[in-house]
């Protein structure tokens, strides 16, 4: 096995051996957890009616808004310190670490005040209010411990730490419903609040070992700076991502808002792979781009973008199959748009080749500019189609929404920042096109095929046609050597 490992990795280049060992650890660690939400649904949605699932997806919606505005952009803040190479890495996390734990206590003061306000918009009760504020606190400095250890390339104790998380989380969840005999959502709620407050702790701990605690506003400053315009990034990306199930909850109901969540959870597995391999691909990222290896990203961007789309095509191919194994009959529904949610999440994984570029370069207030724009086109497009054509139409406007982002991002780089040399879109696009065409004549080819065993055939059959069209040179290249 070590002998096999060397000669990967004088195969493959030092620097994508790199990125492929710590994506492979994000992503198995993604996957996982993933996987144990995924499983996690035919149970609790045998322990939970209708309307007790739906409060669970605004309470965790809610909890995703406000851990963003809690965290104020710092963790990629921190990112992008530790690559400045300066010494003084320790005080700057001490000054960062006080300030958001600050900023945290005056957050949850306020949302408490506006609490009416915030239940007639999420409709949930005030109990659930409450612990979503503590649980959006907790998870705060959790974020920031890990925005350090994901730059100094620790991807192997943030995978150990975000499964032993998921996996404590799912058990407490488990038990805690089964003892409740009503209002059993608060059964993982409560499971979100022990968890996140351990986590808590143990990140305190962590960041103490590793900072000097004490304040010096200029590394606050700089966070700031840096931080802010992604806050309002993530807060249009999270309505890019998640708002549209508010919003059907509020014109459609609970059950179709249900099977829109479950799609998305399917279609997730994209973006799991994506988000994995996107976590190693910034520093390695940041250091070709220090060093003036423009060949070398471009090269390694041709890779990882053929990995995705290979994924993609493999979940739409056999997106029935995942969601008959992980699903009950009445979920079926949800099957026509997989496909578009898995498409949504390729554009998503275009938009962020060329969002780095804007870290890099600390150009982080044109990034929201244009998620907002993103955002606004998703909330409109959503009010206006969802109740004309139902909740299946939110799939569509997050895949124009996606669209839109990426070619924002892509004009941003060519004709704003200008770097000396961009990722090349005739690097990311060819083979792009050339999955939706496999897409495009699978779903020609569908129509006509009822039997599910010679489907299977020429499902196989596109994935292996795929497979040589995205990797035929390299899978000839090994087997001539």
């Amino acid at each position: 096995m070590k002998n096999v490992k060397e000669k990967l990795r004088s195969k493959l280049r030092e620097d994508f051996f790199e990125f492929l060992k710590h994506s492979k650890n994000y992503v198995s660690a993604d996957l996982f957890i993933k996987g144990l939400s995924i499983i996690s649904i035919p149970i609790f949605t045998r322990l939970l009616v209708p309307s007790e699932y739906g409060v669970l997806a605004i309470f965790f919606s809610f909890v995703a808004i406000f851990v963003i505005i809690s965290g104020l952009g710092v963790r990629g803040a921190v990112t992008r310190y530790y690559y400045e190479k300066t010494d003084d890495f320790d005080k700057y996390y001490g000054s960062n670490i006080i300030f958001i734990i600050l900023w945290g206590l005056l957050l949850s003061l306020f949302l408490f005040i506006s609490r009416k306000i915030l239940i007639s918009f999420f409709a949930i009760p005030i109990t659930v209010l409450y612990l979503g504020i503590v649980v959006a606190f907790f998870c705060a400095t959790f974020e920031i411990y890990q925005a350090y250890l994901q730059a100094s390339k620790h991807s192997k104790k943030i995978a150990r730490l975000n499964i032993f998380k998921a996996i404590l989380g799912l058990i407490l969840a488990i038990i805690i419903t089964v003892l409740l005999k009503e209002n059993r959502y608060y059964g993982i709620i409560i499971a979100q609040i022990i968890v996140v407050s351990i986590f808590f702790v143990y990140s305190l701990v962590s960041i103490l070992k590793i900072s000097k605690i004490n304040f010096t506003f200029s590394y606050v400053k700089y966070s700031l700076l840096f931080g802010i315009p992604v806050v309002f990034h993530l807060l249009s990306q999270y309505v890019l991502n998640s708002f549209d199930l508010v919003i059907i909850n509020q014109l459609v109901g609970t059950k179709e808002t249900g099977l829109y969540s479950f799609a998305y959870k399917v279609g997730m597995l994209q973006n799991i792979i994506s988000m994995g391999m996107l976590r190693a691909w910034s520093p390695i990222f940041y250091e070709k781009l220090n060093s003036n290896q423009y060949n070398d990203i471009n090269n390694l961007a041709k890779k990882y973008a053929k990995i995705v789309y290979l994924v993609a095509l493999t979940l739409i191919l056999f997106s029935r199959e995942f969601v008959i194994i992980l699903a009950d009959k009445k979920y079926y529904a949800s099957l026509n748009i997989v496909p578009i949610v898995v498409i949504s999440y390729v554009f998503f994984f275009l938009y962020t080749m060329y969002v780095n570029y804007a870290f890099y370069y600390k150009k982080t207030y044109l990034i929201a500019v244009f998620t907002i724009i993103a955002g606004s086109i998703n909330i409109g497009l959503n009010y206006l189609l969802i109740p004309k054509y139902g909740y299946q139409a939110a799939a569509w406007t997050t895949l124009i929404s996606y669209a839109c982002l990426f070619v924002l991002h892509y004009f941003n780089v060519r004709f704003i920042i200008k770097p000396e040399i961009i990722t090349r879109l005739r690097v990311l696009l060819p083979n792009f096109f050339g999955i939706i065409g496999f897409v495009f004549l699978f779903c020609l080819v569908r129509g006509y095929v009822t039997n599910y065993f010679a489907l299977l055939g020429i499902k196989l059959s596109f994935l292996s046609a795929s497979l040589l069209f995205l990797f035929g040179r390299n899978i000839k290249e090994i087997f001539y050597k």
